[in-house]
């Protein structure tokens, strides 16, 4: 005698294998898409190094700089969210005398090291100089980076992705004579997003100084790649 969980088990077998289509009913292929992309802004870390006799005047020193220092690039339209101080400290600077065989205190320093964010990268020249005309003397690092453009392209890229493998599919099942019935399982596989283009130093200087300059960050590739499994009949 069967029991009515023994028959409620049945039937949950027979509806789950009409929910699934056999694998072999199934048409699976790999979409790709690829979007071109610019530079829409540019990250520039500076630092501020000044030296005194005392810990307290290096400070001040360094601190009244760095205020004078954003003064210009905030009337530049450098907004207040973009300007981050990455550290500052003050140590001691120390020199070996041979005479007496001994270290001896000198002074101290004071450093601050600020990153800023520049979103006009066509610019960024004219960022530099006015860097430097305020008071920067450590021009530590410049890097087109990828912001709004870059989620755009990959949007874009995943779109384009799926587009192909739905052509790729249609392409398989006319070649085997059936059609496609729906979409049953999206997967997306890859999402390459381009890296951070280094600007070096040399060319930032020469930038700062107005000087002509033929580096460009040109376009960059963002990839995304899907696999799509059709259901066929």
């Amino acid at each position: 005698m069967r029991t009515l969980s023994g028959i409620l088990l049945s039937w949950s077998l027979v509806l789950g294998a009409w929910a699934q289509p056999s694998t072999s009913r199934l048409i699976t292929v790999s979409g790709q898409g690829e979007v071109r992309v610019s530079p829409d802004a540019v990250w520039v870390q500076v630092s501020l190094v000044h030296q005194a006799p005392t810990a307290e005047e290096a400070y001040r020193i360094n601190d009244q700089a760095a205020a004078r220092m954003l003064e210009p690039i905030r009337r530049m339209g450098v907004e207040g969210r973009d300007v981050q101080t990455r550290s500052a400290l003050v140590q001691p600077v120390e020199e070996y005398n041979r005479e007496s065989g001994r270290t001896e205190l000198k002074g101290y320093e004071a450093r601050r090291t600020i990153v800023i964010l520049w979103r006009r990268p066509q610019e960024v020249g004219r960022l530099l100089s006015l860097l430097m005309q305020a008071g920067v003397n450590r021009l530590e690092q410049v890097q087109y980076v990828f912001l709004d453009e870059a989620r755009a392209a990959r949007d874009e890229a995943l779109r384009r992705a799926v587009e192909d493998a739905r052509r790729r599919a249609e392409l398989l099942a006319r070649t085997l004579g059936v059609q496609i019935r729906t979409v049953w399982q999206v997967t997306e596989t890859s999402l390459a997003l381009p890296d951070p283009v280094p600007l070096g130093i040399a060319r930032a200087t020469a930038l700062a100084r107005g000087e002509s300059d033929t580096f460009a960050p040109g376009e960059l590739l963002v990839r995304a790649q899907v696999q799509v499994s059709f259901e066929i009949q």
